[in-house]
């Protein structure tokens, strides 16, 4: 009964050290240099956007639409190449995931062995956030085949 609180706490402490981590990483904000700091305005800027285009096109590059207008195709697949590349964990990040969801499965098959209570909120947390970042990358992947 110890041992599983323990592991349940560190399983905790892990996981909200390690969604810290990856929220608060900066990726290409952190240049210090004017505008450079600002991708939406550098993309609305390079494409010749105007605010409505600009945030009709976020809207549908997150639902992986399709536009027919040449120069906003271009604008749609470069803004989602610009938020895949700010997706994508790095090696670091990709190994403390794998390190945790390795844990999260093994406590509770273990736990399920043993015939004790299982508590389902970290499987099912796991398992909420894996599909909304699958799901979100594959709709970016979409709205860049659809306007290549």
């Amino acid at each position: 009964m110890v041992v599983t609180a323990v592991v349940s706490l560190v399983l905790i402490a892990v996981g909200v050290v390690l969604v810290g981590v990856l929220l608060t990483r900066p990726r290409f904000y952190s240049r210090m240099t004017p505008w450079s700091g600002d991708p939406w305005a550098n993309w609305m800027r390079r494409h010749r956007l105007s605010v409505a285009e600009a945030g009709e096109l976020e809207h549908g590059v997150a639902r992986g639409r399709e536009f027919f207008d040449p120069r906003l195709r271009a604008a749609a697949v470069d803004w989602a190449g610009l938020q895949l590349k700010a997706y994508e964990p790095g090696r670091g990040g990709r190994i403390a995931i794998g390190v945790y969801v390795i844990l999260v499965v093994g406590v509770t098959c273990a736990r399920v062995v043993a015939g004790d209570r299982v508590s389902w909120s970290g499987p099912v947390i796991l398992v909420v956030f894996g599909v909304l970042a699958v799901r979100q990358r594959r709709q970016l992947r979409r709205a860049i085949e659809a306007n290549r």
